[in-house]
């Protein structure tokens, strides 16, 4: 789960599975954009990045590659 850093956030992540995640639920307005990390240790390979209790979820397909 990748947190975008809107409204004056900390753009941050968490992998699947993790346990106690608690995440406030916002209204985010505005153009952007909304930034999100990347995980240092996330391997290669193709994703996508959606939107999440959006209106109409979106997403958007990225490719990490090896540095």
């Amino acid at each position: 789960m990748l947190i975008s850093d809107a409204n004056g956030g900390r753009p941050t992540w968490f992998r699947a599975g993790d346990d106690d995640i608690a995440v406030e639920a916002i209204g985010i307005s505005g153009s952007g954009p909304d930034r999100v990390p990347i995980p240092d240790d996330l391997p290669p390979g193709d994703y996508r990045i959606c939107t999440a209790n959006a209106s109409e979820n979106l997403c958007v397909p990225i490719r990490v590659v090896a540095p």
